[in-house]
């Protein structure tokens, strides 16, 4: 029930009858003259059983939640002032939790030898993750793509057993990134996005909790999924606006991750152009390349320009001729729709 009425939830028996209920299992439960789904976030070897009522049934043969999950989602309930039932239910699949039937090539694809395209950097990362060491949570700052370096940083990971995780900002990016995975191990990773079918989204959930070494792609929605035994969570671009749940709970991806990597001791790794602030503050380790991330910046200063001058100054026309003689495309920001008409192009008086 999605209310703080009941954070506290309920208590049952559970009948001799029923075999195979733990902690995190989904269950049938009676309720207000109805049956529901409920949670089990806890187990009591001792108690009065006589006037409780016993649980209807269990839901899958899989668990939905893990201890260190609950407490992360305990947490969040406090941080975003919600409901603890709201929370629970982002850890559940759309259908009935059931372990799957995974061929070997997907436990077991081929991968980029290690620093192959990065460097040193990423090769003492990855046999770190892979080793099961405790590693300070990173930030490697690029323009991507992306595929092939986090191949290369899950690549060992995958070969230990366990699984990872990457999290993209939208639909289109997030397939993008399993494409480019795929490129590089092979082997296509499990795909969840919000768009996805519900049967897709139900097999890329269970993935992990039933065969080793699985490599699952999405949105937002993975963040609190139960990854088995999870070594590595990459998430690209945290800062953007999809990276944040629009309704309330507003989740934010950068959070959760970060709460969890400590509760569940796995590495957490972003990767992106820009980090926020909000990441900088709890003390990321910064991998910049040598390369430069970002073009080439000249701020031009109109106090130098002379008085009756145009909406644009000479120094940005000419940047902009440069571009166009060389083949190249610009792109303009005005602040005002009236300034838009200095764009006209003179010979053919198309507004580009």
């Amino acid at each position: 029930m999605a209310t703080f009425a009941v954070d506290g939830g309920f208590r049952y028996v559970v009948p001799d009858s029923l075999d195979g209920i733990t902690l995190g299992s989904l269950v049938r439960v009676p309720l207000a003259g109805r049956r529901t789904r409920g949670f089990v976030t806890e187990v009591l070897a001792d108690g009065d059983p006589d006037n409780l009522r016993p649980l209807l049934g269990k839901v899958g043969d899989l668990p939905v939640l893990t201890p260190r999950l609950i407490e992360t989602m305990r947490w969040a309930a406090v941080h975003y002032v919600a409901p603890f039932a709201v929370l629970l239910a982002k850890a559940v699949p759309p259908n009935a939790p059931r372990r799957i039937a995974i061929a070997p090539a997907m436990a077991a694809a081929a991968s980029p030898p290690v620093g192959a395209t990065s460097g040193p950097p990423a090769a003492g990362l990855a046999a770190s993750i892979a080793a099961g060491s405790r590693v300070r949570p990173q930030y490697l700052v690029g323009g991507g793509p992306w595929g092939r370096l986090i191949a290369e940083l899950a690549g060992p990971v995958l070969a230990a057993g366990r699984s990872a995780a990457v999290i993209g900002p939208t639909v289109l990016e997030a397939t993008a990134l399993a494409a480019q995975l795929e490129a590089a191990r092979g082997v296509a990773p499990w795909l969840a996005t919000s768009s996805a079918p519900a049967r897709e989204t139900t097999r890329a959930w269970a993935a992990p909790l039933s065969a080793p070494g699985q490599l699952v792609v999405g949105t937002r929605e993975i963040a609190l999924w139960p990854l088995g035994d999870l070594a590595l969570t990459v998430v690209v671009e945290e800062g953007r606006a999809a990276m944040k749940s629009p309704q309330t709970p507003t989740l934010a991806v950068r959070d959760l991750v970060r709460r969890r990597a400590a509760a569940e001791r796995f590495t957490v790794v972003f990767a992106g152009a820009v980090p926020t602030v909000e990441t900088m503050v709890t003390g990321v380790e910064l991998s910049e390349p040598t390369a430069r991330v970002w073009p080439l910046v000249e701020v031009i200063d109109r106090a130098e320009e002379p008085p009756g001058g145009g909406v644009l100054m000479q120094a940005a026309v000419l940047a902009i001729a440069a571009v166009a003689k060389g083949g190249g495309r610009s792109f303009v920001f005005v602040t005002r729709s009236g300034e838009a008409a200095a764009l006209r192009c003179i010979q053919c008086g198309v507004l580009r």
